[in-house]
C-alpha cells in the first residue's frame, strides 16, 4: 500500500520589525506551525445512475399475413428456435369448420364421379354427365 504525506506551512504575516531584521534572520523564525497528515490511498467509486433502455445485439420482430386473435404462444424469451417451429397460433376454429365441410364435399365429389363413370360405361348417363362429375373433382 502506498502513503502520501501531505504537509502544509502557516507562517506568521510579517510585522514592520520582523521585515527589518529578516536579512538578519533565517526564514525559518517566520513559520510558527506545520502540520502534516498521513494520507492512505483507497479505491474511488464512480458510478453513475442513468434512467434509458437496453437495446439486444440480435432481435426478431414477428408479424403475422393475416389479422386474427392469438390463442397460443409457444416460445419462451431468450430460446432458440428451429426453423418451421409454429411460434403462435391464431383462433381458427371457423377456417377448421371451413376445412372440414370441404373435405366432405370432396368426398361427394369423388363418390359422385365414380358413381357416373360406371353408369357412363353401361350406357347410363351421357358423355357430358361425367365431364362435368370430373370436373367438380377437379375444383
Amino acid at each position: 500500500m502506498q502513503y502520501l504525506l501531505f504537509i502544509s506551512f502557516l507562517s506568521k504575516s510579517p510585522d514592520k520589525e520582523q521585515e527589518k531584521n529578516r536579512n538578519n534572520k533565517s526564514f525559518g523564525a517566520l513559520i510558527s506551525n506545520i502540520e502534516g497528515q498521513i494520507v492512505k490511498t483507497s479505491r474511488l467509486e464512480n458510478d453513475i445512475e442513468v434512467s434509458g433502455t437496453i437495446f439486444p445485439f440480435d432481435e426478431t420482430i414477428i408479424m403475422s399475413e393475416v389479422s386474427g386473435k392469438v390463442v397460443k404462444l409457444n416460445l419462451l424469451e431468450g430460446r432458440l428456435v428451429q426453423k418451421g417451429t409454429m411460434l403462435l397460433k391464431l383462433f381458427d376454429d371457423d377456417l377448421q369448420a371451413q376445412l372440414r365441410m370441404l373435405d366432405v364435399q370432396l368426398k361427394i365429389a369423388e363418390n359422385n364421379e365414380e358413381r357416373m363413370n360406371k353408369l357412363f360405361k353401361v350406357n347410363g348417363t351421357s358423355q357430358q354427365e361425367l365431364m362435368q362429375a370430373f370436373s367438380k373433382l377437379a375444383i
